[in-house]
This record gives C-alpha cells, structure tokens and sequence, in this order.
C-alpha cells in the first residue's frame, strides 16, 4: 500500500485531541447521602459503569472518524509496484499527439486537434516534481519535439500548444514504437505512454507488433480518444488527363471524387487551371461510391501547366483539393533502346517514326525517336523523355537499373518489347522487381497444337483503345501469335490483353508515379504477326501518348513527404537552387553522384504547387496527401485488444478525466472513496450513542 499525497497522514496525530479532551473533562463527583435513595446506590453504580462503557466506545468512534478522515485524504492505494521516496514513484511520460490530417476534422467551432491538445495538456497536469516527459507528433512520419526527457513542464505545454496539424496520413506502429524506444532508457518505476487521437481504423494496420512491444517492455499504454459517432466525408481522388489526337485541340480532364460518409452528398467539383477557373460541375456521391467528372478545355499555350480540382468545403478540407501539373512540349520525345541492327528495333522505329525524320509535321510528326545502344543508356538523361522502349534483349547492366527505377517513380513511362536473346533470369532478378513489383517473365510458350493463337479478350475500356473505332475486336482475335513469354502478374498489374490461351499478352504494372507496360510478344515477325497489322502503328502511338499523360496526372505529382529528386546534370556544380514552397522558399545545393549532378529536396510537408528554378533550370511538381487517410471510420473499441496485440491497455474516454484512472493504474486500486463511506458511517454511529449517551447521563453525587 502507498499513500498518494502522504503529507495528510500528519492528520493522525489529530487523533489523540478526543482523548486529550476527554481526560481533561472527566467530571468530578460529590457525594451527598441521603438515607432515603441509599437504596439506590447500588443500582446507579451499575449504571454508571454501563455510560463509561458508552463513553470509551464514543471516544473511540471519535479517534477513528478523525484516522479514516486523515487517512482518506492521504489517499492510500494498493499499489503493484515499489514507491520511491515520499510515497510516490517517479514517472517517465510519452505523450503521443496524433497530427494527422484527420485530426483537422472540425466539430463545431473547434477542431479535433483542438481537443486532442486540451486531452494532451490534461496528462501533462499529472506530472510533478521528479518526472521527466516527452511529447511525440503522431503520422506516418513521427516527430519527436524534445531530445531527451524534459523536467520543464511549462515547457511541455508550449510545445502542446504549438504542435501544428500535419498534412500526413496515420500509422500508429511507428509513432508507439518510436514512443517506446524513448522510454526504453528511462529508470523511472512508473513509464507510460499517452496516445490522444480519433483513433482511426487505418491507423492500427500494423500497430500489433508495437502493442506487443509496449506491454513486454512493462509500458502503461493509455489511450485518449477524441471524438464521437460518425464522421462523414469526401475527398477528391484524383484526376485524369486525355491528351487530345494533335496538339491544339481540345483537353480533357477526368476529376474523381469519393463519399466516406453513410450519407449521400452533393457539391460542386471546380477545375482552376493556371490560377483562372475553367470549369464547374455538380457532383453527387452515394454512401461509399466513387463517381467523376469530366472537364473539356482548349489550353492558350504550351510549357508547364498547375491545374487544381475542387470540392466545396466540408468538415476537413485537407482532402477537398488535388493539385497537379503537367506540361504540353512541342512534341513527344520517346527513347528506343536495343540493337540498331535487330529486327524487332527496326519495326518499333518505323512504327514510331514512319517517315523517317525525325519527327516532322505529318502522321507521326508530333513523335520525335532517339535510338540507343542498350551500352549507352549511362550516358542518357531519361527524365527528357515522355516513353522509353526496351526492345529486345535491351537491358543486361545493373548500373542503368536504378537510372530507370528513379525515371519510373518519377512518373516515366516504359515499354519492355522482350526478343530473341532475353535473358529472363535478369530481368526477373534485377530489373522488373525494380520497375514492376511482382511481375515476372516465364518461359517462352509455343501455340498448341502448333496452329497460331489468338487474342481471346482485351480492356475495350483502357485508353489503349478507345481511340479505335469498330473493327478493333475482330482485328485482334485475327491476330496470329506463334510464340510468347508466359507472365506473372499478381493484384497490383493488370493485364489489359490476354491470349486465347488465358495467358496475358500485355500488361500494364504502376510503379510510384510511373507506368510500365509489358509485351508478352516481340516486336518482328518471329514472334507474331502484329507487328505487320495496321493497327501496330496507331496502338504504339496511343502508347506514347497514355504514358506521356500517365493516364493520370501524377507526371508533376508527388505524395506528402515523398522526396523530390531531379537529374539536373548541366548545371554547374556549386549554383544556387531555390525551391519555392506553399509556406517558404529554401536554397538547395546539388550534389554529384557518379557522372551525374542529382537535386534532392524532402521538405514536401504540404500539399500545393512547388517551384524550383535557377539559372539553367526551372521545374514545377505538385504535392498532394495520401487520401487513404480520408477514410475517417474509427476503429471500434472492440477491436482495440485484438489490433494492439495486447490487453494491457486503459481506454479513458473524453468525458473522463484521466487523474483516477491513471493513479490507479500506477499505485493499484485506490481506498479513498471506501475511507470515506466508512468516516460516514462512523460519524452516524457517534451521532446515534452521544445523543443516547446525553439522556442517560447519571446523576452527580458527593463523596
């Protein structure tokens, strides 16, 4: 047993004041005899010894109401763990503040995160003299604000009330994690850890393993929600962009909403482009559906282009705008990669290429090729390039993998056309994991039967082949296909065509901003007879053009806190870059990495337009947040034991204050409110035998 404010145990000695006072005031007796009541003198002496029974009994009631007054307010409290001095042991505290942007979920006047630091403050009071305390913001990158343990809580709560919300999503496995780490070197008896959030259900994906680490580590972990019932919302998605046949006709622009709520909603969807309103469109979204809306604009010029789509304000605007760029050239530059003399390279050339220079104004003018040994791909700065095709057996170097894995996550587009020679075991070791996830070539399979297949179905839907009119299904299951890489595709890939035998005959993987796309077939007639099709030549175009679109605009998009890196060789080492963000501008320095100069920049905290120029140099990306984190729906607390991999956890709900639940967590059950029913019924007790006392009081005599 520990006594939580011990100082009242001082009260005890209060006690002896109803015995000092009863000694002092025992009465003295005179006898006085009279012949007459001498018979009764027997019978008051009997009685007299039954009042001082009453009044040792009264006087105990009193010295034990004073006792059980005393020791209630010194708060005893069966505790599990030794105290230190003074009765109290110290205390090493986290406070986990969630600053997700879901906390900016406003309710009322105020916003989540304005309630979650008022929850925050409310642990903090329960620090005294002696403890330490460290104060973590909660995201899927957690910020710590101390480096080590402060004993300055006035400090602790300015650093409260500064902590801004965040633009990130949520994952509270790193953030208890980090927490527990914190704390791992501290010797204090009492370590807890303090979570305030809405507890998101997004938000524990992954939390068991932390959960199971706290409670091995003999971590209190308390968790402070904030919030209650529903939380409906709606965020914009994305967007899409249609490049139009030529250059100079009309844009079309795909915005794509979502309703999280269990309401349907209607708003407005706005398109800006460049800073001007160019479209608005009413939009209405069921509970859980996805719906889109299309705009159509004639852009004024070339070069780099923001745009922004809108929704109309609701309870978290965080999620209520997607912001992009993208940039209209002159034309489309495309690299091909692969042997000059191959076959498969001569047809994908001409195909892009068909008149033969160059890209000049005609039927394939608005195409410009550059075609590179596949030993020459070090050398080449990929990020000019709007699509890079590797034709046939193209890539066997590790050194230019990762120069492709960075143009691909960048938002790059790749063809890989295999051909005769592939050496499959390198790409599906080296190469395609890097550019494609799981995707992986098999063997080579020859048509049953030794009789041609054919295309048994196709994404009639896909950019691909929208832009063909009718004829384009027959055209394909017509097509003669003698031999193909069998591939492995999982969830994340889509195959857009399949063979007659099931197997995909193109397959489009994304992989960070980029896209690749992977034939099963090459591209001369050994393999098939497609490339010699008059559709070959369109489709491959159609191919420039959805990967220099992306199909989506995420050319110039980059996810919160995903750093921004950049080729920029040609520019003097040591120039002065400067970046301009949503809230500064900062200077950057380029570092060199091999024969290239690489600009890295990882300051992309928030979502809106970031410009980076020098005196050679001038590019312009978006940044936008992760709308997983839009999904508001918290996680029932029946759930909490099973995603946290433990039950050694206190839930306090928001109406509670945490001082009780957390002194008991920390000393054990509390005996205060149990002391004090039993003073009650002891100040009853005396009441009842002093008034009974008071009636028979004997009669006084004289000696």
């Amino acid at each position: 047993m520990t006594f939580l404010q011990s100082i009242f145990l001082a009260g005890l000695a209060a006690a002896l004041i109803p015995v000092l006072i009863h000694l002092l005031n025992r009465p003295r007796a005179r006898v006085v005899r009279f012949s007459t009541l001498e018979f009764i003198r027997r019978l008051q002496i009997k009685k007299s010894r039954r009042i001082r029974f009453r009044e040792i009994l009264l006087l105990l009631l009193r010295v034990a109401l004073i006792a059980l007054l005393a020791l209630a307010f010194a708060r005893p409290a069966l505790r599990g763990a030794a105290a230190g001095i003074g009765g109290r042991a110290r205390t090493s505290a986290c406070i986990v503040l969630d600053a997700s942007y879901s906390m900016g979920y406003g309710e009322g006047d105020r916003t989540l995160f304005d309630r979650a630091k008022e929850r925050a403050r409310s642990a903090a009071d329960l620090l005294q003299e002696g403890d330490e305390a460290l104060l973590l913001l909660a995201s899927s990158s957690p910020e710590s604000r101390f480096e080590r343990p402060t004993h300055n809580f006035r400090l602790l709560d300015a650093e409260i009330d500064r902590a801004v919300l965040g633009a990130r999503g949520t994952d509270f496995s790193l953030s208890l994690l980090e927490a527990a780490r914190a704390l791992e070197g501290s010797r204090n008896a009492n370590r807890e850890i303090y979570l305030v959030s809405d507890m998101q259900r997004i938000g524990f994906a992954d939390a068991g393993a932390a959960g199971a680490a706290i409670a091995e580590a003999g971590i209190r972990l308390f968790l402070l929600p904030v919030g209650e019932g529903a939380r409906p919302n709606r965020a914009v998605t994305g967007a899409e962009l249609y490049e139009p046949r030529r250059f100079g006709e009309t844009l079309r622009i795909r915005a794509t909403a979502i309703n999280y709520g269990e309401e349907p909603t209607e708003g407005l969807v706005t398109l800006l482009l460049d800073g001007e309103r160019r479209g608005t469109s009413p939009i209405r979204l069921e509970p859980g559906g996805t719906e889109s809306v299309l705009f159509s604009v004639l852009l004024r010029g070339g070069g780099t282009h923001a745009g922004e789509i809108r929704l109309d304000d609701d309870p978290l605007p965080r999620d209520d705008a997607f912001f992009f760029t993208f940039h209209r050239p002159d034309r489309l530059e495309v690299l091909l990669v692969g042997d000059p003399s191959g076959e498969g390279t001569r047809y994908l050339r001409n195909a892009l290429d068909p008149d033969g220079n160059e890209g000049a104004e005609g039927e394939g003018g608005m195409i410009h090729v550059q075609t590179a040994d596949p030993s020459e791909l070090r050398s080449i700065r990929l990020d000019r390039f709007h699509a890079v095709f590797l034709a046939g057996p193209a890539v066997r170097d590790e050194g230019v993998v990762a120069p492709l894995e960075e143009y691909v996550l960048g938002g790059g587009g790749v063809v890989i056309v295999p051909g005769d020679g592939i050496d499959v075991g390198f790409y599906n070791r080296v190469l395609l994991p890097r550019l494609a996830g799981n995707v992986r070539f098999g063997p080579v399979a020859s048509s049953p039967g030794g009789l041609p297949a054919g295309v048994d179905r196709f994404d009639a839907e896909h950019p691909l082949f929208t832009v063909f009119r009718q004829g384009l299904d027959r055209a394909l299951r017509d097509l003669r296909i003698y031999r193909h890489l069998r591939i492995e595709t999982d969830a994340a890939a889509r195959a857009v065509a399949r063979i007659a035998d099931g197997d995909p005959l193109l397959v489009e993987a994304r992989r960070g901003a980029g896209r690749v796309f992977l034939w099963a077939v090459g591209a001369d007639p050994e393999w098939s007879d497609l490339p010699t099709r008059p559709f070959f030549l369109p489709l491959v175009h159609e191919t420039v053009r959805y990967l220099y679109s992306g199909g989506a605009l995420h050319m110039g998009s980059l996810a919160v806190g995903r750093s921004y890196r950049k080729d920029v060789t040609g520019l003097v080492l040591g120039e002065e870059v400067l970046c301009r963000t949503p809230r500064e501008e900062v200077a950057l320095q380029p570092r060199s990495e091999g024969d290239r100069l690489l600009l890295e920049f990882d300051g992309t905290g928030l979502p809106g337009f970031y410009r980076i120029e020098s005196e050679g140099f001038d590019d312009l990306f978006a940044v936008n947040p992760e709308t997983e984190e839009s999904d508001l729906a918290p996680l029932p607390e029946s759930e909490w034991e099973e995603r946290l991999g433990t039950d050694r956890f206190t839930v306090i709900p928001e109406k509670q204050r945490p001082d009780r639940p957390v002194l008991q967590a920390r000393y054990g059950r509390e005996l205060r409110r149990e002391l004090l029913w039993l003073a009650f019924f002891v100040a009853v007790a005396e009441l009842v035998l002093g008034r009974g006392l008071r009636r028979s009081a004997p009669i006084p005599r004289d000696d």
